[in-house]
């Protein structure tokens, strides 16, 4: 299996990080110090990067060596300073000149800590998407319009209408003759910040604070889904070869978690969906192949939308970067014998790595086979936000990231020894606390992940937790006051 995928497969995409870290330092900007922590503990113990930025810490016993998380200096999440992003800048600036090498830096967007750090070192080269190309991509105004002119000619959306701006939006009646109500209002967003769920005139009244142009749409009542891609140019640079990951079960909405009604919860690949993957995929491919060729975009990306009953997706999103679970879906590529997907985007924009079209064949039919297999083995994630109106303080139980062992309505710590959720079996009762704070958690900051594998289900057909998930949620909770 490992050998399948042949330049693709962990073996020799970790000679291809080897190859790359002879002459260059690799250097993570990431949210989460974690980041590349599936494929490091997976298969590719060379894709370990060099030195670390963001904002959680990383953990576990393999972690990177240069470990500069702005938690690492200010342990309250939530509460770092512009001096504390500083100080971090400074000490990796100075480790990295100590390391000799060139370095590789890569991120997903233009923060000011990788602005700051490739104005103070000598970047070989900086993995970071162009945020005027991806904002194109992103604008959900544009979703039709992409989908049309990448030839997806049988792929729908949901019902809606698009506005240039907040000053322009119908009025308050006209939208609900033509979309019925409740329905959705979607600017400029990310994670669900610039979504709105209006049901009332009322609560169209918090519409017109919506930037950018506005997306008015139907209220679908099916299960939402999180398709993860990678999209890679082939050797002659002529085309683009497109891997589509299994289709997520995406819960929102979830108290015990503290996410809100616009909010993804986290995402379970594990049930499938009785949906067409042939049609879809050859849809995500023709989106992808416009994108490479109009754009230059190409590496991983997500496409989020709609199960509907008769197995129809409605495509919602298009995200030009990682999803949340990104990171854990690496685990999906793994055990198809695969790379992971951001693994394989690093070595793609250093032109280490190139796609061919039998290789994605070869996965894309894995991965539907296995769509229409329910209660497969396989990894999900759960988000656990803090939602209170004050900072939560960890309890004593609360030992940072790692494995946990569920016990009725409590986690008990067993050991720091993993950072892949495939090696907690909820099964059996463990569970992988991912990137976890130092210290106390601020109002609207996420306290960790929960992550595990096995067949024990968290969501239902409808993406709603199941009984044995809340019971989780809820022990989970315990770890914070």
């Amino acid at each position: 299996m490992s050998d399948i995928y042949g330049p693709l497969s962990p073996g020799a995409a970790n000679e291809r990080f080897s190859e790359l870290k002879e002459t260059a330092s690799f250097v993570t900007a990431e949210k989460h110090g974690g980041v590349m922590r599936v494929s490091y503990r997976g298969g590719l113990p060379d894709a370990i990067p060099d030195v670390v930025l963001g904002h959680t810490a990383s953990w576990s016993d393999v972690r990177p060596r240069g470990d500069f998380t702005v938690e690492r200096y200010n342990p309250i999440r939530g509460a770092a300073t512009q001096r504390d992003r500083e100080l971090a800048v400074t000490d990796a600036v100075r480790h990295i000149e100590s390391l000799g090498k060139m370095a590789l830096l890569y991120g997903w967007y233009g923060t000011p800590i990788i602005t700051e750090l490739s104005s103070r070192i000598e970047i070989a080269n900086l993995v970071v998407r162009d945020e005027i190309v991806a904002s194109d991509i992103e604008n959900k105004a544009l979703l039709l319009d992409h989908l049309r002119a990448a030839g997806c000619d049988t792929a729908r959306v949901p019902t809606n209408l698009v506005v240039k701006g907040a000053n322009q939006l119908p009025p308050f009646s006209d939208i609900v003759a033509r979309l019925g109500l409740p329905f959705v209002a979607q600017g400029r967003s990310q994670g669900g910040d610039g979504t709105i769920i209006v049901d009332s005139e009322i609560a169209f009244q918090a519409t017109h604070a919506l930037r950018d142009e506005i997306r008015l749409e139907e209220f679908v009542d099916a299960p939402y889904s999180s398709i993860y891609c990678l999209s890679l140019p082939t050797a002659d640079h002529q085309t683009t070869s497109v891997f589509v990951d299994t289709p997520s079960r995406k819960p929102v909405g979830v108290d015990e978690l503290g996410i809100s009604s616009v909010t993804g919860a986290g995402g379970d690949w594990r049930l499938g969906y009785d949906m067409d993957m042939v049609s879809v995929t050859e849809n995500i491919s023709r989106l992808a192949q416009y994108l490479y060729h109009r754009y230059n975009f190409f590496g991983h990306f997500v496409v989020e939308g709609f199960v509907q009953k008769d197995g129809d997706f409605l495509f919602n999103e298009i995200n030009a970067r990682p999803g949340g679970g990104s990171e854990v879906c690496g685990s999906n590529q793994l055990r198809h014998g695969l790379a992971p997907f951001t693994a394989l985007h690093v070595l793609a924009h250093q032109g280490l790595v190139a796609g061919t079209p039998e290789l994605a064949a070869t996965y894309n039919t894995a991965v539907a086979e296995a769509n229409t297999t329910a209660g497969q083995a396989g990894a999900f994630y759960l988000k656990v936000q803090n939602d209170t109106a004050a900072a939560r303080h960890p309890t004593a139980a609360y030992k940072g990231s790692g494995r946990y062992q569920l016990l009725g309505d409590r986690l008990q710590y067993i050991d720091d020894h993993a950072s892949d959720p495939l090696a907690a079996d909820f099964d059996n009762d463990t569970i992988l606390v991912a990137n976890g704070p130092l210290g106390p958690v601020l109002p609207d900051k996420q306290l960790f992940t929960l992550e595990g594998s096995g067949r024990v289900p968290i969501v239902d057909s409808q993406n709603q937790l199941t009984e044995r998930a809340r019971q989780l949620a809820r022990a989970a909770n315990k770890l914070f006051v």
